[in-house]
């Protein structure tokens, strides 16, 4: 059971939502072997309702997830998701939910598969796809995400981080969105306690303004970067030193410009 209030702050944390009471079902089963090709395999299952102080649904979900372990530290999940949940306000003006807004259906699938198939080298990709909501337009769609990521430490000190997001949703027998999001990071450690890293994401998302209810650009890419030092004494006492920028481009835009640039240093000392 958890409980988060109406009223409920955390100014020094990141909470995305409030004002909800969740019960969560939960039941699995585990099955170990010496089997050359699997070690171990568990069927997990939970079923959930979400309401908010007022005693309003908001959400109710059941899924099943199959996880199997094996050599090479392989790891492969499936996970089929139902859930029935409610859409966006009708009238944005209150905070009412029964009778101002409509509930929907999603039937989706997660996977994820990940394997170090060579010493230093981890390969792995999560996908989802089924009927999905779309929140923008209020109404029901179909999304498909691909997220493959790579990690290569190429020796004791170098350490390259790449992973790339797709995803897409369609309505109506047309493309709503389509983004891409690539995050590259790049570091080297000189020793316990410092490294120097650097990091470039960039995304390009395009909307089909016909297939949207209300104004949006039709396409934005962004690309940031930074490059970071640091050197810890403890976990308490460190040294952050760098420098980021930041590049923008639109339908009006059509070359990245650059519209932010900072350096930055952070002291913080233990007592």
């Amino acid at each position: 059971y958890q409980c988060m209030g109406e009223d409920f702050r955390a100014d020094l944390g990141f909470i995305p939502q409030t004002d909800y009471y969740k019960q969560t079902h939960a039941t699995s089963y585990q099955w170990f072997s010496d089997s050359h090709w699997w070690n171990r395999i568990e069927l997990w299952s939970d079923w959930d309702t979400t309401h908010n102080e007022r005693h309003e649904f908001l959400e109710k979900e059941w899924e099943v997830e199959l996880e199997m372990w094996g050599p090479q530290q392989s790891y492969l999940k499936l996970r089929p998701i139902y859930r029935e949940r409610v859409g966006a306000r009708h009238d944005k003006t209150t905070l009412a939910i029964t009778d101002n807004t409509d509930q929907f259906t999603e039937l989706l699938l997660e996977s994820e598969i990940e394997a170090q198939p060579w010493s230093g080298v981890y390969v792995g990709l999560e996908t989802e796809h089924g009927r999905k909501l779309d929140f923008r337009n209020n109404r029901m769609g179909h999304g498909l995400e691909l997220e493959p990521e790579v990690r290569w430490n190429l020796n004791e000190h170098f350490l390259l981080n790449l992973r790339h997001t797709y995803r897409t949703l369609d309505a109506e027998g047309a493309e709503v969105f389509t983004a891409n999001m690539t995050d590259l990071r790049l570091s080297y450690q000189f020793s316990v306690r410092s490294f120097v890293r650097l990091a470039l994401i960039y995304s390009d998302i395009e909307h089909n303004q016909d297939n949207n209810f209300t104004a949006v650009k039709p396409k934005k890419r962004e690309l940031g970067s930074q490059l970071l030092y640091s050197y810890k004494i403890n976990p308490q006492t460190l040294i952050y030193a760098g420098y980021s920028d930041a590049a923008f481009s639109d339908d009006e835009i059509d070359e990245l410009d650059l519209y932010q640039r900072s350096i930055f240093l952070k002291l913080s000392y233990a007592w």
